[in-house]
């Protein structure tokens, strides 16, 4: 068998094992960061149901992407509230709140590029003796995407990850939010 037949027969079981492997994997992916902010539940709720103050306090701010813009068709607070953006880097999409009740819960489907189905969000919000602890998670599925099912686990790392910065980024506003209403 000549060499160029052998590469090429290599490569083939290659996709064909990954299209197995990815078959196999759930479709459905979750991602979740438990934080604590220094401020009440309500003052941190304000700054969360505020769709126009996320870019402030998240990650996805053009901080940290300049080619991120912003829209805001609707509402700011409140259910139906949407935040529009589009992005080089990460792709466009909407986020669109669907459940608050202040101070506890705060609700949103995530759409992304065009996809048919969003992802969903929850932030749980409780009193703590230090503050506010928020438990921010978000379920989605895949479906056949498969190229998506073997990028997961990577997927839900970085959601994780990006929580954490961004509910570092709340409590750094609650924080100053603080000091500015002591002056």
């Amino acid at each position: 068998m000549s060499f160029l037949k052998r590469i090429g027969l290599t490569i083939g079981v290659i996709l064909l094992l990954l299209t197995i492997v990815a078959i196999i994997l759930p479709s459905a992916y979750h991602a979740e960061k438990v934080g604590l902010v220094s401020c009440t539940p309500d003052e941190a709720f304000d700054s969360i149901d505020d769709v126009r103050a996320w870019p402030q306090w998240t990650v996805w701010s053009p901080k940290h992407d300049e080619s991120l813009k912003y829209s805001f068709p609707g509402p700011d607070k409140g259910v139906g509230a949407t935040a529009a953006w589009t992005s080089d880097q990460m792709g466009d999409g909407r986020r669109v709140v669907t459940v608050t009740d202040k101070p506890t819960r705060f609700e949103f489907d995530l759409y992304f590029q065009q996809g048919s189905e969003p992802a969903h969000s929850t932030m749980l919000l409780s009193a703590t003796s230090e503050g506010t602890k928020i438990h921010w998670s978000m379920d989605g599925d895949m479906g056949f995407f498969l190229p998506g099912r073997l990028m997961r686990p990577l997927m839900e790392k970085m959601v994780e990850s990006a929580y954490h910065d961004s509910l570092r980024g709340l409590d750094e506003r609650c924080s100053k939010s603080q000091q500015a209403a002591k002056k």
